[in-house]
């Protein structure tokens, strides 16, 4: 059995592609955005996205609800390092577990 994840794409190099290529085949901002709003959650909810890849839906859904507090858990340590960037560039308070 082999405990290793499995990064996306099944190549480490093709990792920092992701987010773009889910933004081609139509998993981007829209449609994050609509999976968002479908949440309708309350001030100081708690959101916790388990399998949270890049943090991409997090951010989207930390700007909307700024208020609540938000943990993203991943296996992938390079993936965390992207999502880690992401909260870092959009001054985001959320917490991410490996």
């Amino acid at each position: 059995m082999n405990s290793k994840p499995v990064p996306a794409f099944s190549y480490d190099f093709l990792t920092p592609f992701y987010d773009f290529a889910l933004d081609i085949i139509g998993f981007g901002t829209k449609q994050r955005e609509k999976i968002v709003n479908l949440l309708k959650l309350k001030p100081y909810d708690r959101l916790l996205d388990l399998g949270c890849g890049t943090g991409s839906l997090l951010t989207v859904a930390k700007s909307k609800y700024p208020n609540v507090d938000m943990t993203g858990v991943y296996v992938d340590s390079k993936v965390l390092e992207i999502a880690q960037e992401k909260i870092q560039k959009n001054n985001l308070n959320i917490k991410l577990i490996k």
